[in-house]
C-alpha cells in the first residue's frame, strides 16, 4: 500500500513540476504589456457598452432566426445545418465586434489586437 502511495504522488509532484514553468511565462507575457491609463479604461468600457447596445438587435435576430430555424426542422440534418447557420452567424458577430473594438482601441491610442485563433479541441483524427 505504501508503495502504490509513493508512485502516485511522485507522479504528481512531476506535474506540478511540470505546470511551474508554464505559469513564469504567462506572468512574462503580461509583464511585457503596456499598462492602460485609467482614460484609456473608461474609452474602452465606453466602447464595449456602446457595442453591445448597438449590437443588441444583430444578436436577437440571430436568435430569432436559429429559433425560427430549430422549429421547422424535421430531421437530424435540418438541426445540424440550423447549428452551422448559428455558428456563422456567431462567428460573424464576433468578426465585428473585434473590428469595432479595435477601432476604439485605435482612437485610445492603445495597440489593435490580432484575431485570436480559434481554439480547437483535440479530435480524433477523421477515418479515411
Amino acid at each position: 500500500m505504501k508503495s502504490s502511495i509513493h508512485r502516485h504522488g511522485s507522479g504528481l509532484l512531476l506535474l506540478g513540476l511540470l505546470a511551474v514553468p508554464v505559469l513564469g511565462y504567462s506572468a512574462l507575457a503580461k509583464a511585457k504589456r503596456t499598462p492602460i491609463t485609467p482614460q484609456q479604461e473608461q474609452v474602452l468600457i465606453q466602447g464595449h457598452k456602446s457595442w453591445s447596445k448597438t449590437s443588441y438587435s444583430k444578436r436577437r435576430s440571430a436568435v430569432d432566426r436559429t429559433l425560427a430555424c430549430v422549429d421547422a426542422a424535421q430531421s437530424k440534418d435540418d438541426l445540424k445545418t440550423c447549428r452551422k447557420q448559428r455558428k456563422e452567424a456567431r462567428r460573424a458577430l464576433r468578426k465585428e465586434h473585434h473590428a469595432y473594438i479595435n477601432r476604439v482601441r485605435g482612437q485610445a491610442g492603445l495597440p489593435t489586437r490580432d484575431e485570436k485563433p480559434l481554439r480547437r479541441k483535440n479530435r480524433r483524427a477523421a477515418k479515411a
